[in-house]
């Protein structure tokens, strides 16, 4: 397996709990870096060098620039979702989770009232978020996250083609014995969410880079997946099927 530093950039509500259960399975428990969501600077400059030197996978809820923690070869990997599907698992999420810092203030909202609440800790996520976490930036820009997914992310793999993320992503890192079930999945979230038009415009008002970026990162993924050899789109569909 590649030396390299794997960093997983964990998007919210865009299926990482999975991600990160591969991720422990291809790397030694001594390997990994589970990012601290608590003072996460520190936490990293008080590694030592012989435990930074034994660091092949970092993951988390951190945004792009991680990597500049660590001498040597990076290289980021990423899930992204449609916009209106990861608000919707957001706010299903926040409503059947008592211990989540959000819940009691979301509890109580119908979907549309959660959309457009003007509390900055609710807003933060859903608007552009995910532009803003591979942006790295406190503002999302769709220049940079795309400038960074060309220069550094080896697969931005897509919520709705997980089965396909996961093969590119065990073919471009060397990952062996891939097997995954679904975890973290929302079991009250209903299968169909009345949404009015109004909300989604407010939705996509709201999340046009998050918009152009998942259009590039699946455009990204379908390439990938097209230049793949005939042998390999075979071990695809058959990987498919298994999952």
């Amino acid at each position: 397996m590649s030396k390299r530093i794997v960093v997983f950039l964990h998007i919210p509500k865009t299926g990482g709990v999975t991600m990160r259960r591969l991720l422990d399975d291809q790397y030694t428990k001594k390997g990994v870096l589970r990012y601290p969501p608590e003072k996460p600077v520190q936490a990293i400059r008080k590694l030592s060098q012989a435990e930074r030197k034994k660091i092949r996978c970092v993951y988390g809820h951190l945004r792009y620039g991680v990597h500049k923690h660590f001498s040597g070869q990076s290289v980021y990997i990423t899930m992204v979702r449609d916009p209106l599907e990861r608000i919707l698992s957001t706010y299903y999420f926040v409503r059947s989770r008592p211990k989540n810092r959000l819940y009691h203030k979301v509890k109580r909202m119908s979907f549309s009232q959660f959309v457009t609440s003007r509390d900055p800790d609710i807003q933060a996520s859903l608007n552009n978020h995910q532009t803003r976490m591979i942006s790295g930036t406190r503002q999302p820009n769709i220049q940079k996250a795309i400038n960074h997914i060309k220069r550094r992310f080896v697969v931005v793999g897509i919520t709705e083609m997980y089965p396909e993320s996961v093969f590119m992503m065990k073919k471009m890192l060397g990952w062996k014995n891939v097997n995954y079930t679904k975890e973290n999945v929302t079991k009250s979230r209903p299968k169909h969410t009345d949404i009015s038009a109004e909300i989604k415009r407010h939705i996509v008002k709201n999340n046009q880079l998050d918009y152009q970026l998942y259009d590039f990162a699946k455009k990204r993924l379908q390439k990938q997946i097209q230049l793949l050899s005939p042998q390999e789109k075979r071990m695809l569909l058959k990987f498919k099927k298994q999952h």
